[in-house]
């Protein structure tokens, strides 16, 4: 039993972004990115989100109605597990990965065109400034999953991936 699972563990392993080979040469520069800042950066999207679920997002919730604000962060939840699951295993989920960091990065641009509207443009915010600088740095938000979707259509050429 005990066998068969150490067995399973390392074909496990194998198969994912932690295997022997698993980072060709060309991407042997990123392994770094691909095994640590991006399941990081996915787990603190993830957390994001199920803080959200939670207690709100209040750019969300006072720019759209609060019944899709609750939605939004759901979704961001939502993506952020599928993107955490899929960089691991990339030549056999790379489709997941491409879609969910596409739908991630539309919702970040969702959150970050809600904080300028609200900074900018809504009349009497009391929170205008803090919300400027919070767009500013929510743009980085997106930076990460809009470079990912190029870099798997990258690999997807590079490896062959069907």
């Amino acid at each position: 039993m005990l066998t068969r699972l150490r067995a399973n563990a390392r074909a496990l392993r194998d198969a994912s972004i932690w295997g022997r080979g698993s980072v060709s040469e060309e991407d042997d520069r990123l392994a770094t990115l691909l095994r640590v800042y991006l399941p990081i950066t996915y787990a603190v999207s993830a957390a994001f989100g199920w803080y959200g679920i939670w207690y709100g997002v209040p750019a969300i919730f006072d720019a759209i109605a609060p019944d899709y604000a609750a939605i939004w962060s759901q979704l961001v939840f939502a993506t952020s597990l599928a993107c955490l699951v899929a960089v691991h295993f990339p030549q056999k989920l790379w489709r997941v990965d491409v879609y969910a960091n596409a739908f991630l990065v539309m919702l970040f641009s969702t959150y970050t065109v809600c904080l300028i509207y609200l900074a900018f443009f809504a009349p009497g915010d009391p929170h205008a400034g803090d919300r400027a600088a919070l767009a500013i740095g929510s743009i980085r938000l997106i930076l990460l999953p809009f470079w990912r979707v190029f870099d798997i259509a990258r690999d997807r050429e590079v490896h062959g991936w069907q």
